[in-house]
């Protein structure tokens, strides 16, 4: 009975700690995520704060007043924020993984755009594979990318429509 007394007194104090420490990550996941999110969005009064729910892990974005931000987003927004949480997972889960992401300034205006790959080449100057078009690097980025680039490779389509084939 002893034994059984103990063994439950300690299984919720771990309870208890694990649930302190999931609270923690995601406190700091939040806040790597929100960080991200108003560098790169400069919409601080609509778009400032990203929140996780602990139990679902859904995401809800916020105003710089913490009420809701308007649901209805764009593509460029919601690739932002996808970004946005990218990063902060990456974060949390150490800083030796590595970083693929295709396309990711596809649907950006050219301020975003700058924005997102200033954030990006800082925030991750090891192991990254970007999969971009030429379209989607803005003029004045060009040399600081060829600058950081260990290695290029070019996918070109063989242009026959009725199959994809890339070469």
């Amino acid at each position: 009975r002893r034994f059984q007394t103990l063994s439950e007194t300690a299984s919720e104090a771990l309870n208890a700690l694990a649930d302190e420490l999931l609270g923690r990550r995601v406190k700091q996941l939040e806040k790597d995520a929100s960080t991200m999110l108003v560098r790169t969005a400069h919409k601080h009064s609509v778009l400032s704060e990203i929140r996780v729910d602990p139990k679902t892990y859904r995401y809800a974005v916020y105003n710089r007043n913490g009420n809701p931000a308007p649901v209805g987003r764009s593509t460029g927004e919601k690739n932002l924020l996808a970004l946005c949480l990218v990063h902060a997972i990456r974060k949390a889960a150490g800083s030796g993984l590595p970083l693929m992401v295709e396309a990711p300034l596809r649907v950006l205006d050219p301020v975003h755009r700058s924005s997102v790959l200033k954030e990006i080449l800082c925030q991750y100057p090891g192991q990254m594979i970007l999969l971009l078009t030429p379209e989607e690097i803005p003029d004045e980025w060009a040399p600081v990318i060829r600058d950081r680039v260990g290695r290029k490779l070019f996918l070109i389509r063989d242009g026959r429509e009725e199959e994809e084939v890339s070469t």
